[in-house]
């Protein structure tokens, strides 16, 4: 999907293309084309677990069990999510607020990434 929407602003940027004007539909695919290599990033790291797709016998596959070593730091990377995601529902109260909540969900799940590597329980 990302792949389409990034061929169509692509396509519709250039052939409205002005030297010297900005135009969003190019601005818009090149934040597609960031996004496609974020995705295309995560889908090589987790090419382990996704090769089952192009894969014709069951003998080339390799079993890998994935064990979760902190589940505190889980938990605090979850509440840190939800912030994030909870805090556009405060618009219409304080945009400065919205930024607040924000700002303090990434430096919640920034910092369980960063001071989680211990063991949970």
């Amino acid at each position: 999907m990302l792949l389409n929407i990034f061929m169509v602003m692509l396509s519709i940027g250039i052939s409205g293309y002005e030297p010297g004007k900005v135009d969003s539909a190019l601005n818009t695919s090149i934040i597609n084309a960031f996004f496609l290599l974020l995705n295309f990033i995560l889908l090589a790291h987790d090419f382990h677990k996704l090769k089952f797709i192009f894969a014709e016998d069951d003998f080339q596959l390799k079993n890998e069990l994935v064990h979760r070593k902190n589940f505190r730091a889980d938990r605090v990377v979850i509440a840190g999510s939800v912030i994030c995601l909870a805090a556009p529902f405060f618009f219409n109260i304080s945009l400065i607020l919205v930024y607040v909540l924000a700002a303090a969900g990434l430096l919640i799940c920034i910092s369980a990434s960063l001071f989680g590597k211990g063991k949970g329980r």
